[in-house]
């Protein structure tokens, strides 16, 4: 029993040794081979080092983290030596980055820590020359950013990407010079009482504002809806001073991140201020107080702005009309806020009219979608051509309202957002898709004409997110057309 007992030690002994050398990632062992660099670092902007490995046979190298940026290819052999290229692109995202790469020969392994910090942002610097005006007059033709940096779940959550520098390059090379941002902040407030914005989310939403300016585009960033804070409270006077509170903190916040930006970002105080309450809820622009109100929490932005000097002390922001509808803006907003530097105001108003054809989704049983809108793409017959009183003639009429009430007295407007649906139609899809296009066209024309920077709104069907090449040509096409067509009245 007892040399029974002392073979079966020694075959134990026999079988851990075996599986000990059936395997190592030992860094030193000299038996199958040896990384030459078993760690490497890149900077943010990334590139190429060369991964040497030393081997009596050719190893097999594998990416196990970090395959979405990271690419390994054969460079050189130099007697038992191999090389291989290690590239990673550009860190875009605002934490450090690590990544991994397994090299097996024979029963050896070892695995090689790649480590990447982040891309630094350079900020665009330069002067503040230009009044509001003369900024207005050099944005060409503007588009949206959106559904993506508004999202209060996370950039992307509903568009499915997120925003990258071939996106941006995109814009630029299609004829766009101007970009509204929609941007979350509340979302990214973690502690109510002190209103701190998440680090690393300013640093994402300087990154993207950095890649438009150095594209030379005009950025627009703005206080987005984000659950409704501010803009979805307008009538309910009990919140006022908790508005105000995080209102103010917020634009310090945000107009210390970008002091030193130069002219090309304009800060927006809000987005469609009331819209929700008066469309949903049966609230009137007849209430003065709730008016007031607007009034004072765009006042409350441009105050904490000015505040914090430096380049804000001469930037150019853009306040909203009730809701942003260039109706009730026109017959209810009796005054702006006041800023004590000269020439710097913008008013905002949006434009998605007439609503059945460019947003409503299905018939209702108090009128029908239409299909098809303009002169010239009328379906015979048909009950979905959109009437001509609200077609071009609405277009005239509606801009010519923000002409006499604001662009006339000097102060320029935006067009922050104005566009059509797509339908999928069973018949007549080709003048459908004339009329959506002619859509573009006709607001961006008009709306220049009057004195209003046109922003159309985009969220990917027109643009593809991931490269900024063209989806719908025709409808860029037709932006463009009516932006040269379209002249500023100054």
């Amino acid at each position: 029993m007892k040399r029974f007992k002392y073979l079966l030690l020694l075959m134990m002994g026999v079988i851990v040794g075996l599986s000990f050398s059936a395997c190592s990632d030992d860094d030193d062992d000299p038996v199958r081979f040896k990384v030459l660099n078993p760690e490497l670092t890149f900077e943010g902007v990334g590139g190429t080092q060369t991964l040497s490995v030393q081997s009596p046979e050719k190893p097999t190298l594998t990416i196990t983290e970090g395959a979405d940026f990271l690419t390994l290819a054969e460079a050189s052999v130099e007697g038992d030596v191999y090389n291989y290229d290690v590239t990673l692109a550009a860190n875009q995202g605002e934490k450090s980055r690590s990544a991994s790469i397994r090299v097996v020969a024979g029963t050896s392994r070892k695995d090689v820590a790649i480590s990447q910090a982040v891309q630094p942002i350079d900020v665009p610097t330069g002067e503040m020359t230009h009044s509001a005006k003369e900024l207005a007059a050099l944005m060409y033709a503007g588009i949206n950013i959106g559904n993506t940096m508004e999202c209060p779940t996370g950039e992307g959550a509903w568009s499915g990407t997120k925003v990258n520098e071939e996106y941006i390059k995109g814009l630029k090379a299609a004829g766009f010079n101007a970009v509204r941002i929609p941007c979350a902040w509340d979302s990214y407030i973690a502690d109510k009482t002190t209103y701190e914005i998440n680090a690393e989310w300013l640093n994402r939403v300087a990154r993207v504002v950095t890649w438009c300016i150095q594209n030379d585009l005009y950025v627009v960033l703005n206080s987005h809806w984000d659950n409704g804070w501010l803009e979805d409270n307008i009538f309910d006077a009990s919140k006022k001073d908790a508005i105000n509170a995080e209102q103010k903190a917020i634009w310090t916040q945000i107009a210390n991140k970008f002091k030193d930006y130069d002219e090309h970002l304009l800060f927006a105080a809000c987005n469609e201020p009331g819209m929700n309450e008066t469309s949903s809820k049966g609230k009137k622009w007849t209430d003065a107080e709730a008016v007031a109100r607007v009034v004072e929490y765009e006042q409350t932005m441009i105050d904490a702005v000015r505040a914090t000097g430096g380049n804000n002390a001469k930037r150019t922001l853009i306040v909203q009309g009730l809701g942003t509808s260039i109706a009730e803006t026109n017959d209810y907003m009796t005054a702006l806020p006041t800023d004590a530097v000269e020439d710097r105001l913008m008013v905002e108003v949006h434009f998605y009219e007439p609503y059945q054809f460019a947003l409503m989704e299905e018939d209702a049983s108090w009128g029908k979608c239409y299909y098809f809108w303009g002169k010239d793409n009328q379906v015979a017959g048909s009950d979905r051509n959109t009437p001509d009183a609200s077609a071009e003639a609405w277009v005239d009429a509606s801009m010519k309202k923000m002409y006499d009430k604001y662009v006339s007295k000097g102060i320029p407007c935006i067009i922050g957002e104005y566009s059509a649906m797509f339908r999928n139609l069973s018949e007549n899809q080709d003048i459908h898709d004339k009329s959506v296009a002619y859509y573009g066209e006709y607001v961006t024309k008009v709306a220049k004409n009057n004195g209003c920077v046109p922003f159309y709104w985009e969220t990917g069907s027109v643009i593809n997110r991931k490269d900024g090449s063209v989806k719908k040509q025709t409808v860029v096409d037709g932006l463009m057309k009516g932006a040269q067509e379209g002249k500023y009245p100054w």
